[in-house]
């Protein structure tokens, strides 16, 4: 897999996470840098997919939530002179 334009980062983690990580990746056959690059690809695509979902039940909620409160009996310059 290339990876034209990346960034480089540096993680630290501890020796143990390291290991488990490196054997997930063994387990699937990549690398580990690969794991990393899938599981960052996944979080923000779902992080994508949750803000969709979360606009679409809002504007959900807008037209689902009608309140009739009656007639304006209010200018705009009735609310400036308070």
């Amino acid at each position: 897999m290339g990876y034209d334009n990346c960034m480089e980062i540096m993680v630290s983690i501890d020796d143990d996470l390291a290991q488990q990580a490196s054997d997930i990746a063994r387990r699937r056959d990549m690398t580990l840098p690969a794991l990393v690059h899938d599981l960052l690809v996944s979080v923000t695509q779902s992080g994508a997919t949750d803000t969709t979902a979360a606009m679409h039940r809002l504007e959900q909620s807008f037209s689902e939530c009608r309140l009739h409160l009656g007639p304006r009996t209010w200018s705009r310059d009735d609310l400036y002179d308070r």
